[in-house]
Protein backbone atom coordinates (compact mmCIF):
# COMPACT_ATOMS: atom_id res chain seq x y z
CA UNK A 1 0.00 0.00 0.00
CA UNK A 2 1.37 3.44 -1.18
CA UNK A 3 1.71 6.12 1.38
CA UNK A 4 1.83 9.73 0.12
CA UNK A 5 3.40 12.50 2.29
CA UNK A 6 1.73 15.97 3.67
CA UNK A 7 3.08 19.15 3.46
CA UNK A 8 1.95 22.01 5.64
CA UNK A 9 3.19 24.67 7.93
CA UNK A 10 3.58 24.59 11.75
CA UNK A 11 5.44 26.16 14.68
CA UNK A 12 7.84 24.41 16.43
CA UNK A 13 6.34 24.90 19.71
CA UNK A 14 4.92 22.62 22.15
CA UNK A 15 1.39 22.11 21.99
CA UNK A 16 0.82 23.46 18.12
CA UNK A 17 -2.06 21.87 16.97
CA UNK A 18 -2.25 24.04 14.21
CA UNK A 19 -1.39 22.64 10.63
CA UNK A 20 -1.97 24.49 7.20
CA UNK A 21 -1.44 22.55 4.32
CA UNK A 22 0.95 23.28 1.39
CA UNK A 23 1.30 22.07 -1.94
CA UNK A 24 4.77 19.95 -2.28
CA UNK A 25 5.89 23.06 -4.68
CA UNK A 26 5.36 25.06 -2.30
CA UNK A 27 6.78 23.19 -0.17
CA UNK A 28 9.96 22.48 -2.54
CA UNK A 29 10.54 26.49 -3.19
CA UNK A 30 10.36 27.41 0.60
CA UNK A 31 12.93 24.77 1.70
CA UNK A 32 15.18 25.90 -1.66
CA UNK A 33 15.21 29.44 -0.40
CA UNK A 34 16.37 28.14 3.43
CA UNK A 35 18.76 25.99 2.02
CA UNK A 36 20.01 28.98 -0.43
CA UNK A 37 19.65 32.16 2.97
CA UNK A 38 22.06 29.16 5.49
CA UNK A 39 24.70 28.90 2.52
CA UNK A 40 24.75 32.81 2.64
CA UNK A 41 24.99 32.91 6.37
CA UNK A 42 27.43 30.53 6.67
CA UNK A 43 29.77 32.76 3.89
CA UNK A 44 29.23 35.96 6.12
CA UNK A 45 29.71 34.09 9.40
CA UNK A 46 33.35 33.21 8.74
CA UNK A 47 34.28 36.58 6.82
CA UNK A 48 33.36 37.84 10.25
CA UNK A 49 35.47 35.46 11.86
CA UNK A 50 38.15 36.85 9.40
CA UNK A 51 37.38 41.03 10.05
CA UNK A 52 36.82 40.47 13.93
CA UNK A 53 40.86 38.73 13.97
CA UNK A 54 41.84 42.08 12.05
CA UNK A 55 40.24 43.69 14.78
CA UNK A 56 41.84 41.63 17.45
CA UNK A 57 44.71 42.02 16.05
CA UNK A 58 45.06 45.52 15.75
CA UNK A 59 43.59 46.00 19.55
CA UNK A 60 46.80 43.58 20.71
CA UNK A 61 48.73 46.25 19.06
CA UNK A 62 47.43 49.27 20.67
CA UNK A 63 47.37 47.23 23.70
CA UNK A 64 51.09 46.40 23.31
CA UNK A 65 52.18 49.80 23.68
CA UNK A 66 51.04 49.96 27.58
CA UNK A 67 54.64 48.23 27.85
CA UNK A 68 56.24 51.54 27.03
CA UNK A 69 53.98 53.19 29.16
CA UNK A 70 54.20 51.51 32.57
CA UNK A 71 58.33 52.15 33.11
CA UNK A 72 61.01 49.31 33.15
CA UNK A 73 60.22 46.52 32.23
CA UNK A 74 61.78 42.98 32.03
CA UNK A 75 63.13 41.73 27.78
CA UNK A 76 61.20 38.69 28.96
CA UNK A 77 57.95 40.64 29.27
CA UNK A 78 58.55 42.11 25.84
CA UNK A 79 59.61 38.55 24.25
CA UNK A 80 56.43 37.22 25.61
CA UNK A 81 54.51 40.21 23.96
CA UNK A 82 56.39 39.59 20.40
CA UNK A 83 54.88 35.75 20.60
CA UNK A 84 51.56 37.26 21.70
CA UNK A 85 51.37 39.60 18.41
CA UNK A 86 52.92 36.49 16.54
CA UNK A 87 49.62 34.61 17.28
CA UNK A 88 47.36 36.69 16.33
CA UNK A 89 49.00 37.04 12.84
CA UNK A 90 48.91 33.13 12.92
CA UNK A 91 45.60 33.42 13.75
CA UNK A 92 44.24 35.65 10.94
CA UNK A 93 46.22 33.76 8.05
CA UNK A 94 44.86 31.04 9.56
CA UNK A 95 41.06 31.89 9.44
CA UNK A 96 41.92 33.91 6.26
CA UNK A 97 42.64 30.53 4.45
CA UNK A 98 39.48 28.97 6.35
CA UNK A 99 37.06 31.44 4.79
CA UNK A 100 38.68 31.27 1.49
CA UNK A 101 38.32 27.50 1.07
CA UNK A 102 34.91 26.92 2.97
CA UNK A 103 33.28 29.87 1.25
CA UNK A 104 34.10 28.39 -2.29
CA UNK A 105 32.44 24.99 -1.08
CA UNK A 106 29.23 27.18 -0.41
CA UNK A 107 29.23 29.08 -3.26
CA UNK A 108 29.20 25.81 -5.56
CA UNK A 109 26.33 24.86 -2.94
CA UNK A 110 24.63 27.90 -4.12
CA UNK A 111 24.98 27.54 -7.92
CA UNK A 112 23.78 24.17 -7.32
CA UNK A 113 20.70 25.42 -5.61
CA UNK A 114 20.13 27.75 -8.46
CA UNK A 115 20.88 25.82 -11.51
CA UNK A 116 23.79 27.90 -12.69
CA UNK A 117 26.98 29.54 -11.41
CA UNK A 118 26.19 33.24 -10.25
CA UNK A 119 29.28 34.53 -9.70
CA UNK A 120 32.79 33.50 -10.11
CA UNK A 121 34.37 34.16 -6.43
CA UNK A 122 37.89 32.25 -7.60
CA UNK A 123 38.38 34.91 -10.08
CA UNK A 124 37.35 37.96 -8.23
CA UNK A 125 40.06 36.91 -5.59
CA UNK A 126 42.40 36.63 -7.63
CA UNK A 127 42.02 39.81 -9.35
CA UNK A 128 42.27 40.93 -5.38
CA UNK A 129 45.51 38.98 -5.26
CA UNK A 130 47.30 40.59 -8.23
CA UNK A 131 46.48 43.96 -7.34
CA UNK A 132 47.51 44.03 -3.71
CA UNK A 133 50.94 43.04 -1.91
CA UNK A 134 49.52 42.54 1.23
CA UNK A 135 46.61 39.96 -0.17
CA UNK A 136 49.90 38.08 -1.80
CA UNK A 137 52.33 38.09 1.33
CA UNK A 138 49.37 36.88 3.55
CA UNK A 139 48.77 34.09 1.43
CA UNK A 140 52.35 33.07 1.63
CA UNK A 141 52.40 33.58 4.98
CA UNK A 142 50.46 30.37 5.47
CA UNK A 143 52.98 27.84 4.56
CA UNK A 144 56.07 29.96 5.94
CA UNK A 145 54.36 29.90 9.61
CA UNK A 146 54.03 26.39 9.71
CA UNK A 147 57.76 25.76 8.76
CA UNK A 148 58.83 28.85 10.67
CA UNK A 149 56.49 29.81 13.64
CA UNK A 150 57.19 33.61 13.40
CA UNK A 151 56.12 35.93 10.59
CA UNK A 152 56.86 39.00 13.25
CA UNK A 153 60.45 39.43 12.69
CA UNK A 154 60.88 43.38 14.45
CA UNK A 155 59.23 44.74 16.90
CA UNK A 156 59.88 48.72 17.55
CA UNK A 157 58.52 50.21 21.00
CA UNK A 158 58.66 54.02 20.75
CA UNK A 159 57.79 56.33 23.22
CA UNK A 160 57.88 60.02 21.94
CA UNK A 161 56.68 63.22 23.46
CA UNK A 162 54.14 65.54 22.10
CA UNK A 163 52.93 68.98 23.05
CA UNK A 164 49.14 70.93 23.01
CA UNK A 165 48.87 74.09 21.52
CA UNK A 166 49.40 75.49 25.17
CA UNK A 167 52.69 73.71 25.37
CA UNK A 168 51.60 71.13 27.74
CA UNK A 169 54.16 67.82 27.27
CA UNK A 170 52.53 64.33 27.12
CA UNK A 171 53.82 60.95 26.31
CA UNK A 172 52.96 59.20 23.55
CA UNK A 173 53.37 55.08 22.93
CA UNK A 174 53.55 53.08 19.80
CA UNK A 175 54.38 49.77 18.85
CA UNK A 176 55.26 48.93 15.24
CA UNK A 177 55.57 45.05 13.70
CA UNK A 178 57.22 43.81 10.78
CA UNK A 179 57.94 41.32 8.50
CA UNK A 180 61.34 41.07 6.19
CA UNK A 181 61.64 40.23 2.98
CA UNK A 182 64.80 38.97 3.35
CA UNK A 183 64.18 36.57 6.05
CA UNK A 184 61.18 35.41 4.20
CA UNK A 185 63.16 34.88 1.24
CA UNK A 186 65.12 32.61 3.09
CA UNK A 187 62.53 30.31 2.66
CA UNK A 188 62.81 28.13 -0.46
CA UNK A 189 58.78 27.75 -0.49
CA UNK A 190 58.34 30.97 -0.15
CA UNK A 191 57.18 32.44 -3.28
CA UNK A 192 60.28 34.19 -4.78
CA UNK A 193 57.93 36.50 -6.90
CA UNK A 194 57.19 37.58 -3.86
CA UNK A 195 59.53 38.16 -1.60
CA UNK A 196 61.06 40.21 -4.48
CA UNK A 197 58.67 42.10 -5.12
CA UNK A 198 58.70 43.15 -1.23
CA UNK A 199 62.39 43.52 -1.40
CA UNK A 200 62.23 46.62 -3.91
CA UNK A 201 59.94 48.61 -1.61
CA UNK A 202 62.02 47.82 1.44
CA UNK A 203 63.31 44.75 4.05
CA UNK A 204 60.55 45.72 6.40
CA UNK A 205 57.04 45.56 5.88
CA UNK A 206 54.48 47.14 8.65
CA UNK A 207 52.02 43.95 9.63
CA UNK A 208 49.31 45.92 10.22
CA UNK A 209 49.20 47.28 6.99
CA UNK A 210 50.15 44.30 5.34
CA UNK A 211 47.01 42.50 7.02
CA UNK A 212 44.49 45.53 6.34
CA UNK A 213 45.42 44.89 2.83
CA UNK A 214 44.77 41.37 2.84
CA UNK A 215 41.24 41.80 4.45
CA UNK A 216 40.61 45.01 2.14
CA UNK A 217 41.05 42.23 -0.55
CA UNK A 218 38.29 40.13 0.39
CA UNK A 219 36.01 42.27 0.99
CA UNK A 220 36.30 43.80 -1.79
CA UNK A 221 35.82 40.31 -3.16
CA UNK A 222 32.76 39.45 -0.93
CA UNK A 223 31.10 43.11 -1.59
CA UNK A 224 31.23 41.42 -5.26
CA UNK A 225 29.60 38.39 -4.36
CA UNK A 226 26.90 40.02 -2.02
CA UNK A 227 26.13 42.20 -5.61
CA UNK A 228 25.55 39.24 -7.69
CA UNK A 229 23.38 37.42 -5.29
CA UNK A 230 21.11 40.13 -4.80
CA UNK A 231 19.31 39.54 -8.65
CA UNK A 232 17.78 36.54 -6.54
CA UNK A 233 17.05 38.40 -3.19
CA UNK A 234 13.53 38.76 -4.24
CA UNK A 235 12.64 35.44 -5.25
CA UNK A 236 14.21 33.31 -2.22
CA UNK A 237 12.26 36.21 0.08
CA UNK A 238 8.91 35.41 -1.82
CA UNK A 239 8.07 31.48 -0.73
CA UNK A 240 8.85 32.96 3.12
CA UNK A 241 6.89 36.00 3.03
CA UNK A 242 3.64 33.62 1.20
CA UNK A 243 4.31 31.40 3.90
CA UNK A 244 3.99 33.90 6.61
CA UNK A 245 0.58 35.24 5.26
CA UNK A 246 -0.91 31.34 4.40
CA UNK A 247 -0.24 30.42 8.02
CA UNK A 248 -1.22 34.02 9.32
CA UNK A 249 -5.05 33.52 7.01
CA UNK A 250 -4.80 36.60 5.18
CA UNK A 251 -4.70 38.05 2.12
CA UNK A 252 -1.61 39.13 0.99
CA UNK A 253 -2.73 42.52 0.19
CA UNK A 254 -3.52 42.98 4.02
CA UNK A 255 -0.89 43.91 7.13
CA UNK A 256 0.55 41.15 8.78
CA UNK A 257 -0.62 41.04 12.47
Amino acid sequence: MSESLNYGLTKLVLSQGRFVPISKESFDKITMARDYLMQRVFIEEKFDFVVENLAAFEAAVRHAAELCAAGRRASVDFQVNKSDLNRHVANLVALGRMFIDQSMVHVRKLNKLVGRDIFDLAASRSRQYDARLGYRLFEQLRNYMLHHSSAVHFVDYHTCKEYDDQGVMSLQHEVLLYTSASQLRKDKKFKREVSAQMEVIGDRHDLVAMARDYVAGLWDAQVELRLALEEFKLDIEAPFTEAIFLYAGIESTEELP
